[in-house]
């Protein structure tokens, strides 16, 4: 049994990196185009869930199939078509925890539960997302032995680059070595990177090709720096390609500042939309950094088949 050849694993061992906002985008954008699109969230933190807008079960189906108690059941999304996906929680806490207590006990399959899990779904999709939580722990090693490929979000301070990256790359030739030799990094995303700060995203994706050996497996786009439309998106569930659209339409019908009534303009609380220009970059940032990994991700494919 080799690893799932449509499945891209998003990890990083730092949390704060802009994962779960990978996972989502990737997974929600390619199904927007038309892919038929599987996403599995085995964070227990459950942040690719929100993003999404899903209905969170704590995890609990993913923690079943995960220890063989049941066959893993995707939930298709009520709101985007050609999307279906698999919640994270808590519950894969425990779950790692009883799969590490296995390999302790020398019963190795346990090492394959995701790609056991993921197998007989595989077929029916395109594309298949798994976002990873932080750390260096089991269950990141199960989900990088079932994933042929895998996308790396990455800040650009020095503990991110080249230190973790470095460390990445050594946990990467390890699975290779114990447990899929067909894993490969797929691609390197930068951010978040203010849109005027070039010298630090140059300096970066130098350091970046030190410690990788060339800066080509690096995406050529990046993700910038706008934190009030990424929380105001995962407050509300979406994509910021779908924030866009509110922000345009909220500008068409909402009232305007000088006719709000001082209570209106004093509640720090009320929900506002960001402009539609700034929603625009941080959109096409997301829809231009997908399109570049979803085409490395078929190039890669084809050359794979063509082998």
């Amino acid at each position: 049994m080799g690893s799932i050849s449509n499945a891209i694993a998003v990890a990083n061992g730092k949390g704060g990196v802009l994962k779960s906002t990978t996972a989502s985008h990737v997974a929600g954008i390619a199904a927007d185009s038309g892919w038929r699109v599987l996403v599995v969230d085995a964070d227990h933190q459950g942040n690719t869930s929100r993003d999404l807008g899903y209905v969170p079960d704590g995890g609990e189906a993913l923690a079943a199939a995960l220890l063989g108690q049941s066959d893993l059941v995707p939930t298709p999304s009520e709101t985007r078509p050609n999307l279906d996906y698999v919640p994270g929680g808590r519950a894969l806490i425990s779950a790692a925890q009883e799969l590490g207590n296995r390999l302790a006990r020398a019963e190795f399959t346990a090492a394959l539960a995701l790609q056991r899990a993921l197998e007989p779904l595989a077929g029916n999709y395109n594309l298949i997302v798994v976002d990873s939580g932080p750390g260096e722990g089991i269950l990141r090693k199960i989900i990088l032995a079932a994933t042929r490929y895998v996308v790396v979000p990455s800040k650009t301070d020095v503990t991110s680059i080249p230190d973790g990256l470095s460390d990445l790359l050594i946990t990467v030739t390890d699975i290779r070595t114990q447990l899929n030799p067909e894993l490969e990094i797929l691609g390197i995303v930068l951010g978040p990177v203010r849109v005027t700060e070039t010298r630090r995203l140059a300096r970066a994706r130098a350091r970046a090709g030190e410690a990788l050996g060339s800066e080509s497996i690096l995406f050529d786009h990046f993700i910038r720096d706008n934190g009030k439309i990424a929380d105001d998106c995962r407050e509300l569930g979406i994509l910021a390609t779908e924030y866009e659209q509110r922000a345009i339409d909220d500008k068409a019908t909402r009232t305007p500042w000088y006719k709000r009534s001082k209570a209106e303009l004093g509640d720090k609380l009320a929900f506002e939309f960001s402009r539609p220009d700034a929603a625009s970059g941080l959109a096409s940032d997301w829809a231009d950094l997908t399109d570049e990994i979803l085409a490395r991700f078929a190039a890669r494919q084809a050359e794979t088949s063509a082998a």
